[in-house]
This record gives C-alpha cells, structure tokens and sequence, in this order.
C-alpha cells in the first residue's frame, strides 16, 4: 500500500491530483483496491488467452512433429487446468488487493480464509488435470488395443479408467478434507478396515483383474488364437476382465478364470510361423538295401519339389528295424499353419510317397503274427514221428496248448 500512495503522491506532483478521487471508499473499499483488482483479473484473463495460444500454435504442434502424440494428448489435456489455474492466480490476488484494510474495522471475509479457498481451489484443479490425464491416457490404450489388435475385451479399459479416476478422487478428497483443518485419523482407520474387508471378499476378483492386466502386458494370445491351457485346447472367444472364454474341438465352451491364465502355461498354436509333420514309414522286410537307399532319396525329393513343404528344415533317414518292418524317419514343415492347408499338404506328401513305394516294387510293413503248435505225443505216434510205446507213458496227459509268439518276416 505504501507503493501505491507513493505512486499517487507523485502524480499529484505533477498536477493531476488522483490521490483524492481514489482513496473514496464503496463497501469499505477504497477505489484504487477496485481498480487495481481489475487490473490483475484482466492480466490474468491476458495470460490465460497467451498461454492458450502459445500452447495450441507452437508446443503441441512441435511434439506431433516429432513423433511425440501421447505427450501432446497430455499436454493437451492439460491445458484448460492450466489456465485455470493462471485465472486462479489473478483472482487470489485480486481479492488478496480488496482486503487490504483502509480502516481499522472488522470484515467478514479474512485473509486466511481467502487463502485456504485459494488452496482447496488448487487442489480441485489438480484433482481435475489428473482426471483428464488418465481420460487422455485410457483413450490412448484403447487406440493402441484396436490398432494392434491386442488381446483385451473393449470395457476392460474403461472400467479400469473409471477405478483410476475414483482412487484420485478419493485421496484428493481426503487431501482437501485435511487442508480445512478437520482431522482425518478416524476417517483413514475407517477407510483401512473397511478396504480390507472389501479386499478379503473380492480377492478371488482382484486375482483376475490382475490376470486380465497380465494377459493385456504380455499378449500371449488374442481373440481368434488356437491355444492350449493345462487340459484346456481351444480357440479363444472372447477375454474378460474376470476369465476368458475358450470354444473346444467338441464346441463346448470352457470359462477359464485369469488368475489360472496368469499362473499356467499357455500354448499358442496359431503363433506357430510353419507346421511341423512327422512321421516314421514302415517297410516291410525283405526290401534290398539298394531299395531302401532309393526312398529315402526320393522322398527327400518330393519334399524340396513341392511347393508347400517349407525348405528351411527337412529330414528323410532309415533309422531302424522294428516288429512292425524298416523304419524310414520323415520330418518337414508346411508354409501355411492354416489347418485345412496344412491337412492338404500332408496328403499330397503321402500319396507322392505311395506312388513311390509301389514303383520301387515295396510293400508296406504291417505288424505279424505267427502261432506255432507243437504236436502231442498221440499225433507224433501216429505219424510215426516218434515210436508207440514212447508215446504211451504220455497218452494219458493233456496235450500242449498252442502258443502264440510275434516274430518279424525273415
């Protein structure tokens, strides 16, 4: 005050006596607090509109530029709290320039509580900017879900936005309950046992959202995908903030909660870049080596001649000698991992290989069986195989029962 009644004791100085007109008092307000009071609403309105424009023509504009969307969008969410808060500031001035006593007499409106509404305004302001902060972030997540087809359900992130927001509300809540001066001990102990019974009934749901949020960090699978969960195979059909939704072979519907999700191995078969076959060809015995040496070159080369075997890794070896005939190993991928592709692949491989069997003069091996019978002794005396009176002292006993033995083909 001293400043300004210097100011005018220097313009009356100079013969403009201002002193006079401006110390009239309205509402026990001298004339020069109204005016000055303008004048900082007014800058402050100035500033505003400057820092509107400076950040609508020059920073956001640079940070698209450079690649920097998500700070833009931050910044640009922030920008009506910013100016919020510069008009904040010239009407806490303003009124701060108003209060100034010109007499000695009692008001109404204080400064200290002048300054603890300038406070919990402030609060209010920053609660609001970290709001539309987290609005301009869950939009963000959910373009970036759409656009790289990431494996969370669309109201997953909503709901999640709208939990963020409630818990700034809450804690904002309580910083300005504090800032008013009312003690918030008991509101605190209230709001710690009643979160812990909350969190005790809903554990099994706190689980799963954790495990949605999992699923949603780590993408193991996506709407669409063939995955295998423990004893679960299927394909995904939707995922949930609280399970995820398989469609079996047979077509039933299996619910799988997250937190299993989050805690299992997940086998993702469409992640698959080639499919794998494999298989062992039998023989039957009897084949020259000579034949076997020209099927395995021959398969080898219906494997690199056909169009939908993927050429990166093959294998075609005789390998061993089994019940069942000559093993010949076969081992390649398919291209595609479509299973109606890959399905068609295989028999074109297998009907080549047929074709093949039956030019080299081969046969295919199957499992035998042979039964041998041993004869009784009444047989074999009969025969003549061996005398009558040998075979007497054995007349009276059972005959051997036939026995049954698998031998290979010589």
């Amino acid at each position: 005050m001293d400043t300004v009644l210097m100011v005018l004791d220097s313009l009356t100085s100079l013969g403009f006596d201002l002193r006079t007109s401006l110390s009239k008092t309205w509402m026990g307000i001298a004339a020069w607090q109204y005016l000055v009071a303008f004048f900082l609403v007014l800058a402050s309105l100035l500033a505003r509109r400057m820092a509107t424009k400076l950040l609508q023509r020059l920073i956001l504009p640079s940070l698209e530029r450079f690649g920097r969307r998500i700070a833009s969008r931050l910044v640009g969410a922030l920008m009506q709290p910013l100016t919020a808060l510069i008009g904040l500031i010239g009407v806490f001035l303003a009124v701060n320039v108003l209060l100034i006593p010109t007499r000695p007499e009692p008001t109404l409106i204080t400064p200290t509580f002048v300054r603890q509404v300038f406070e919990v305004a402030i609060a209010v302001i920053v609660i609001w900017a970290l709001m539309r902060v987290v609005d301009e972030l869950g939009q963000h997540f959910k373009e970036q879900a759409q656009k790289q087809d990431l494996p969370i359900e669309a109201p997953i992130i909503p709901l999640l936005q709208k939990s963020l927001k409630f818990f700034v509300a809450i804690v904002g809540g309580i910083l300005v309950i504090q800032e008013l001066g009312y003690p918030i001990a008991s509101l605190l102990g209230g709001l710690g046992i009643g979160g812990l019974a909350v969190a005790l009934a809903a554990q099994d749901t706190i689980a799963n959202v954790f495990g949605s949020v999992i699923v949603f960090t780590d993408k193991p699978f996506k709407v669409g995908d063939w995955i295998k969960i423990g004893d679960v195979e299927g394909f995904v059909e939707n995922i949930g903030f609280r399970s995820t939704r398989i469609r079996t072979w047979p077509k039933s519907l299996v619910t799988v909660p997250n937190k299993m999700i989050a805690n299992s191995q997940i086998e993702n078969w469409s992640a698959m870049p080639i499919r794998r076959i494999t298989f062992t060809l039998r023989i039957a015995y009897g084949a020259r080596p000579e034949q076997i040496e020209a099927l395995v070159d021959g398969i080898r080369e219906i494997l690199v001649t056909h169009p939908g075997v993927d050429q990166g890794f093959h294998l075609v070896n005789f390998t061993e000698f089994s019940p069942e005939g000559l093993g010949v190993f076969v081992y390649y991928f398919t291209k595609s991992t479509v299973w109606k592709e890959h399905m068609q692949v295989r028999q074109e491989i297998n009907l080549a290989i047929m074709r093949l069997v039956e030019s080299l003069g081969l046969t295919l091996g199957v499992p035998e069986r042979r039964v041998h019978v041993e004869p009784s002794f009444d047989e074999a005396a009969l025969d003549g195989t061996i005398d009558a009176h040998e075979a007497l002292p054995h007349a009276k006993r059972r005959p051997q029962r036939p026995t049954l033995t698998t031998d290979p083909e010589p």
